[in-house]
């Protein structure tokens, strides 16, 4: 028996008859999520063309079903989303509750947060279970087919008994991206094919025989075998006890989480100095390791095209320049008559600009997420032995031999023992976690030198 879909049915079906409750906290950030989707969306879908006026998204359908894969396709077509540990889960959690909101009508406002909140809190925990593979990031999209079944089972009422089957009838096959894919067109993608396989996973379950389909996530052939090279599963408990919807940050402007981090910072600092582009000469941002991870990675499958948002979207340096160059950054300068327009001179400011890998950064980061669920526990069963193999592994069917070698090295290991070498209760488990004490630790260091000789730090 699966224990983690089993939990999940328990978990959900508590909710369904009023015997588990979600905190009036978590149930706040999920209308915030709601919220500043529905806001994001609409800009989207006007930057776009296809709504002309900001009214025409309150209007009845604009959530529905018919329109749900313009919706998916505006949510990710520019990166901006929310996200949390360890899961873009809005683009299920949100736009299914909506989407079912219209079509059953009877939904309250409390109901749906808590819709919400249950596939945020599935897809984190499948998400973060899968954290070290080939599938890390948006790529994992089958948290999504989670997601999308819890939100469908609570608003609907399921019996425990249809809702473990259609969960294992829908991860039975789980949908997964392909990077070269991924990083050439098929990234607006990514929420819309899951939630589909889940959404006929229902249609199609009274024909299907029942079965056991034991060990379907955790077993030796299971899921996580298959997207892992060390599945995480600590992760897989703690529900109705730690809420990892407590960790969501919605990104103020489109793009990658790590990667708009120096943007945010110089947007700050040019509120009250102006600085124009003219008189840089260089840019050096230290920073965190998965800043410039995602852009090796996505350096390997975009090489000398046209400059397009997706580019954009992964890279420090170029999500820095087009906003240094337009001045502003919002869907508008992302898209491709802008891009266009601007191409040369951003990447000819993206060409002064160097990423740094910062271990101070990455420590930061690493204490960050420690604050809330102890890495210690997450990791007592590793031996370096191990590690290194994996990590090996990863490295030899990877192309971002820097990050993991950086892995692999002495100021990594210095970091790790800093950690592990910290006092943890006896027994912690994923259930002792405190996620309001977690923290999105994502700001780098910048030193502009200008052409004049001068230099400038933004921090």
């Amino acid at each position: 028996m699966d224990q983690f879909l089993v939990a999940s049915v328990m978990w959900i079906t508590g909710l369904i008859n009023g015997s588990n409750h979600i905190p009036e906290d978590v149930l706040a950030r999920a209308k915030e999520q709601v919220e500043l989707l529905k806001k994001n969306i609409c800009l989207t879908s006007q930057a776009l063309g296809n709504v002309k006026k900001m009214a025409e998204c309150e209007h009845k359908d604009f959530y529905s079903y018919q329109h749900l894969p313009l919706r998916m396709v505006e949510r990710m077509k520019f990166d901006w989303d929310d996200y949390l540990f360890m899961a873009h889960s809005g683009h299920s959690s949100v736009l299914v509750s909506l989407a079912e909101e219209h079509k059953l009508e009877s939904i309250d406002s409390s109901e749906l947060l808590i819709a919400v909140v249950i596939g945020n809190e599935l897809a984190a925990r499948l998400g973060a279970a899968s954290f070290i593979g080939h599938q890390n990031g948006q790529a994992w999209t089958f948290p999504h087919q989670l997601s999308t079944i819890g939100v469908l089972a609570y608003l609907n009422k399921w019996s425990k008994e249809k809702i473990l089957k259609i969960l294992r009838l829908s991860l039975s096959s789980p949908h997964f991206a392909l990077y070269p894919g991924f990083f050439s067109f098929a990234k607006s993608s990514m929420a819309y094919f899951p939630v589909m396989s889940a959404l006929n996973a229902v249609k199609i379950e009274p024909l299907i025989e029942n079965g056991s389909a034991n060990d379907l996530i955790s077993g030796n052939e299971g899921l996580l075998h298959h997207f892992t090279v060390r599945p995480l599963t600590f992760f897989l408990s703690g529900l109705g006890h730690t809420w990892l919807t407590r960790s969501l940050k919605n990104k103020e402007i489109p793009g990658c989480a790590y990667v708009i981090g120096p943007t945010l910072q110089m947007m700050n600092y040019q509120k009250e100095h102006s600085l124009s582009i003219e008189k840089i000469k260089k840019i050096k941002i230290k920073t965190h390791i998965f800043a410039f991870s995602v852009e090796n990675k996505m350096r390997k499958f975009i090489k000398n095209e046209k400059l397009k948002a997706l580019e954009v979207n992964f890279s420090v340096p170029l999500t820095l320049a087009t906003y240094l160059v337009n001045g502003k950054f919002s869907v508008h300068e992302l898209l491709s008559e802008s891009l266009a327009k601007n191409e040369k001179q951003i990447r000819s400011l993206a060409s002064k600009i160097e990423v740094i890998h910062d271990w101070n950064k990455t420590a930061h980061l690493v204490r960050g997420v420690n604050q809330a669920v102890k890495l210690k526990a997450v990791f007592s069963d590793f031996k370096y032995g191990d590690y290194k193999k994996f990590i090996g592994k990863l490295k030899s069917e990877s192309h971002d031999s820097k990050v993991m070698d950086a892995l692999l090295s002495r100021e990594f290991r210095k970091l790790m023992g800093e950690i592990i070498s910290e006092e943890v209760k006896d027994g912690y488990s994923f259930k002792d976690a405190d996620f309001s004490k977690f923290k999105w630790n994502l700001k780098s260091e910048i030193e502009i030198e200008l052409v004049d000789g001068g230099k400038i730090q933004v921090n």
